[in-house]
């Protein structure tokens, strides 16, 4: 048992500070212009996310691991060295293999990141009533909505001086993270085994696949299919917006609202879910993208701007609901590896099938693939979301009361 509040509390308040800056990324809002102006095409540009994923699918559950095994700090601290690192890299990236290195230099350092953040916050509420660590979920996801919001809107100002001078300030904010990660202090929590890795591996799959609860699988796959589906389309706004005839100006304006809209949604993900009940907060998580896809990919102008804001919502809800029915029912021994898991599937879809989707948006258009999307959506709503929401009690929180975390 931890002696007081008051240390949980100034760490928790650390760790919405890191996420804040953690997502303070400059370049973002116009990334896809400045990655055009070196000269690759849309069909590059997904190549390179491929690069990223694929990167993340090598080393996401070793480095889950490793927080497990040596603890979310060291872990934490080597993912933003490399963050830090890779982004001081694209400042100087001129041609795709040098893109390709940046990529895969912070896909590793988010790795090490990648779920040691959300299992830090969680061994600090661990004592706590489970809408403690609701709130607090929805308060780091805010946090880092309003840095990527901030950087959103500075890094529109930046553009408007030239994209180069975007990247090189991202290049020095990247290394704020670190700073503070430096400052982190951790609970004690019950850790795996040292001496049986096949052993620790084997009791993650049976957490996820045997587990007498099957809130816990169909979440899971639930909340990596409705992550993709928010994820696919950040890689087309921009060219989406650009398509649209939007001003340059306004992409960081407009970033900044999107991404604030998934942090104030998320922050009152808890209240919503108290008052809708669980299973309508699910449905609006998969109804949301579909009616972006569709919105979008039939409307032109500002009207198919304005529905690039259903797939903002939807993070915001799913990024604290499903993730918070996952964490809760989770051991702490291996809640690192768990998210690290639920990332790499993430990426591994996205790697497969974004490429592909980047031939599509260059061979047949914007308009078609996103179409194309909404339809893909809507088949994968019956086939993994309708079980999910016959498991889900009605009129309850769908994670239920707070389960046992170590």
């Amino acid at each position: 048992m931890r002696s007081g509040t008051g240390e949980d509390s100034g760490m928790v308040r650390r760790i919405y500070l890191f996420s804040f800056f953690r997502m303070f990324l400059v370049l973002i809002p116009v990334a896809v212009p400045y990655f055009l102006q070196l000269g690759v095409s849309m069909h590059e540009v997904f190549q390179l996310q491929a690069v990223f994923a694929l990167t993340v699918v090598i080393f996401e559950v070793p480095t889950g691991y490793f927080g497990d095994l040596f603890g979310r700090k060291k872990s934490i601290v080597t993912g933003t060295l490399l963050s830090g690192l890779g982004y001081s890299i694209l400042f100087f990236a001129r041609e795709f293999w040098s893109l390709a290195a940046f990529e895969v230099m912070v896909a590793i350092g988010d790795c090490f990141i990648s779920g040691a953040d959300v299992s830090l916050l969680y061994d600090h509420h661990a004592d706590r009533e489970r809408r403690h660590g609701t709130q607090a979920l929805g308060n780091l996801q805010l946090a880092s909505q309003l840095g990527e919001s901030a950087a959103s809107v500075l890094g529109g100002l930046v553009a408007m001086i030239g994209l180069q001078a975007a990247a090189w300030t991202n290049a020095v904010t990247a290394w704020i993270p670190l700073l503070i990660a430096l400052g982190f202090v951790e609970p004690h929590y019950e850790r795996m085994r040292r001496e049986s890795h096949l052993r620790n591996l084997k009791d993650v799959i049976a957490h996820i696949h045997g587990n007498a609860d099957r809130i816990v699988p169909w979440t899971f796959l639930n909340g990596v299919v409705w992550g993709l589906s928010t994820f696919f389309v950040v890689w087309m706004l921009q060219k989406y917006w650009r398509d649209q005839g939007v001003p340059l100006a306004w992409f960081g304006v407009l970033w900044a609202a999107l991404n604030l809209s998934t942090g104030l949604v998320g922050k009152r993900a808890t209240a919503l879910e108290m008052w809708m009940g669980s299973r309508a907060l699910f449905t609006a998580v998969m109804v949301l993208p579909i009616l972006g896809y569709l919105g979008m990919g039939t409307l032109g102008g500002w009207a198919g701007v304005a529905f690039s804001i259903c797939f903002y919502l939807s993070r915001g809800l799913n990024g604290v609901i499903l993730k918070d029915a996952l964490n809760v029912r989770t051991p702490a021994k291996f809640r690192n590896t768990m998210n690290s898991l639920s990332s790499l599937c993430f990426r591994l879809g996205f790697a497969v099938f974004g490429p592909g989707l980047g031939w599509i948006v260059d061979r047949h258009g914007l308009p078609f693939t996103l179409r194309l999307l909404a339809f893909l959506f809507v088949v994968l709503a019956f086939a993994l979301g309708i079980p999910l929401l016959r498991l889900i009690p009605a009129g309850v929180a769908s994670t239920g009361a707070r389960r046992p975390a170590h």
